[in-house]
């Protein structure tokens, strides 16, 4: 019984982190939402991409033809974008 009972606290212990994830939308919906919206074109490319699990959204820096890079937030169901300021 005891077995059982610590095997089976094990099994959730590991699952935990798996489980607490926030399910969202893929990389790729992403980027197909920013080339929709026209954020995201010509010779822009994505210089990172990254999920945030605690704040729930994707962070995404892109590099212009300019060489600027701008830095824009997409929610978890890549519906809506918004522009980081630096400044």
């Amino acid at each position: 019984m005891k077995q059982s009972a610590l095997i089976a606290a094990a099994v959730v212990g590991l699952l935990a982190p798996v489980l607490a994830e926030t399910p969202h939308s893929s990389r790729d919906a992403v980027i197909t939402f920013l080339r929709h919206e026209g954020i995201l074109n010509g010779n822009t490319r994505v210089e990172e991409i990254i999920w945030n699990d605690k704040a729930h959204w994707w962070s995404v820096s892109l590099r212009h033809p300019s060489g600027k890079i701008t830095n824009w937030t997409v929610d978890v169901d890549a519906q809506n974008y918004s522009y980081v300021c630096l400044h």
